[in-house]
């Protein structure tokens, strides 16, 4: 067994976190962007093989970047074994209502690299995961990774949407209490189901051609920041502060996410040199 690590990364001025997973035998999986540096927020126990089988699919864990996914559902995908999530990530959770927390193709995903997962699974579950959330947030994302696991084993009609919509429902119970309003909350699952058919219509789009992606890219960037408005104004921005975790007024960019990401793979930090120390490097030169 080996020990693995979800980072996250803070463009300047993005609403989106990059995340990444490294692994103290030396392996590193960018997710769609760089591998370095950053912020260590969650980490696990996990088999190095299975993780190796999770990350020779294609498009990182076999997410599609903004179709099926982002770094966040790459990232994750590659922890589930650790049951490690990196939910503490800026924008995980508005992007886990638009794409679920391992990718809104994760049905097909946990069917078919089945036998890949099972090795993955560590004896003593959850508790081998180190999250750095407080404890009503750790249930959450145990009572999530419960759901899937239920999917896999028992709901062998479940539909992918009809997953995502139960992971909403977690979510806005474990974020806003079991006691919240049942008509606010009908009001988010409503605004959810409409969400996702006009990402239904997009893809398919995408799909017969009729939208390149950098257009699908734009018109999925409009009908998530819609939603995430529309929510906003109907459960208040304090409610939808707690629920996402993010500034209502400031619009999400998941295509500046991953440039944000890649631009800086492989570059050494920038840094401003102190006054003294550009005078003496101007002195150098002029002799």
């Amino acid at each position: 067994m080996a020990r693995i690590f979800g980072w996250a990364v803070r463009g300047r001025g993005d609403e989106v976190d990059h995340t990444y997973v490294t692994c103290d035998n030396g392996r590193k999986w960018e997710c769609f962007g760089q591998c370095e540096g950053g912020m260590l927020i969650c980490e696990g126990t996990v088999s190095p093989k299975a993780v190796e089988g999770i990350a020779s699919q294609a498009h990182a864990g076999g997410i599609e970047y903004a179709v099926t996914g982002i770094s966040h559902q790459a990232a994750n995908r590659l922890l589930w074994g650790s049951k490690g999530m990196v939910s503490e990530a800026r924008g995980f959770w508005a992007c886990a209502m638009l794409f679920g927390v391992y990718g809104s193709d994760a049905l097909d995903w946990l069917r078919s690299a089945g036998r890949s997962l099972q090795q993955s699974e560590s004896p003593q579950g959850p508790s081998r995961a180190i999250l750095k959330n407080a404890p009503h947030m750790r249930a959450l994302v145990t009572s999530i990774q419960e759901r899937y696991m239920r999917a896999i084993r028992v709901d062998g009609a479940q539909d992918a949407e009809g997953l995502l919509g139960d992971e909403f429902s977690l979510m806005i119970e474990g974020k806003l209490g079991q006691s919240y309003s049942r008509q606010r909350a009908a009001h988010l699952l409503s605004r959810h189901r409409q969400l996702m058919r006009e990402k239904r219509s997009l893809d398919a789009k995408l799909e017969i051609g009729s939208l390149d992606k950098p257009a699908y890219m734009r018109d999925l960037d409009i009908a998530l920041n819609s939603a995430l408005l529309d929510m906003a104004c109907d459960i208040g921005v304090r409610d939808f502060i707690s629920l996402f975790e993010i500034d209502p007024s400031r619009p999400l960019r998941l295509a500046r996410a991953k440039k944000a990401g890649a631009g800086r793979k492989g570059r050494r930090p920038r840094y401003n040199k102190p006054n003294g120390a550009k005078a003496a490097a101007r002195k150098g030169s002029d002799t």
